[in-house]
Parts: structure tokens; C-alpha cells; sequence
């Protein structure tokens, strides 16, 4: 049961661990896009065309819903840091619960053992 939990921890620790990496590429990736609309918007501003201006503020938009959405992975990638620590915590109480668990089972036995100790006979009984 405490084998299939940590392995179930264990697991869910690499699967939060490779989100964490493609949420990294994805906000690199758009952090590129976000680079190449600024310039494009800067080129739209500079030619300044009613064509241009209605692209600029497309772009403009653009880059505003790429900054929400990169907001968005940035709060999901701490969320999932989060809870990555916290997993970790919580494997490790369980494993000192395990261990503390095993140590007073040891402790039991060795207490019952102790009571089944013979105990020497004293050498006045014998005498008698």
C-alpha cells in the first residue's frame, strides 16, 4: 500500500515535471512571438496607412492576448510547482509515519520477547 502511494507520487512527480518543461518551451516559444509582433508592429507604425494602423492594432491585440495567455502558464507553473512541493511533503510524512510505524512494531517484539525471557531460578528456592 505505501509502495503503490509512493510510486503513485513518484509518477505523478514526473508527469508534473515534464508539464513544467513543455509549459517552459510554450512560454519561450511565445515569448518569440511576442518579440516578432513587436517588431512587426514597429515596421506597421512607421509606414502608418490606415491598413497599417488596423494591422498595428491587431498585433497590438495579439500581443495582449499572448501576454494573458503566458500570464496563464506562468500561474499554472507555479500551481504546479506548488503542488509538487506539496506531494513532497506529503511523501515524506508518510515516510516517517512508515518509519516510526516499523520502529514501535520493533519495539513491540522486542518487549514480547522480553516476556518470554526465563527468568533464573534464585539459588535459596533450590536449597529448600
Amino acid at each position: 500500500m505505501f509502495i503503490d502511494a509512493h510510486n503513485r507520487i513518484v509518477q505523478q512527480n514526473i508527469a508534473l515535471t515534464q508539464q513544467n518543461e513543455i509549459l517552459e518551451n510554450t512560454a519561450r516559444a511565445m515569448k518569440e512571438d511576442n518579440e516578432k509582433l513587436n517588431t512587426e508592429i514597429s515596421l506597421a507604425r512607421e509606414q502608418g496607412t490606415p491598413l497599417n494602423q488596423q494591422r498595428t492594432a491587431e498585433l497590438e491585440s495579439q500581443i495582449q492576448n499572448l501576454k494573458e495567455e503566458l500570464s496563464d502558464l506562468y500561474r499554472t507553473q507555479s500551481q504546479n510547482a506548488q503542488r509538487l512541493v506539496d506531494m513532497n511533503e506529503e511523501l515524506r510524512k508518510r515516510e516517517e509515519r512508515e518509519k516510526r510505524h516499523l520502529e514501535e512494531s520493533a519495539m513491540g517484539v522486542y518487549d514480547s520477547l522480553t516476556y518470554l525471557t526465563p527468568l533464573p531460578l534464585r539459588q535459596d528456592t533450590i536449597a529448600n
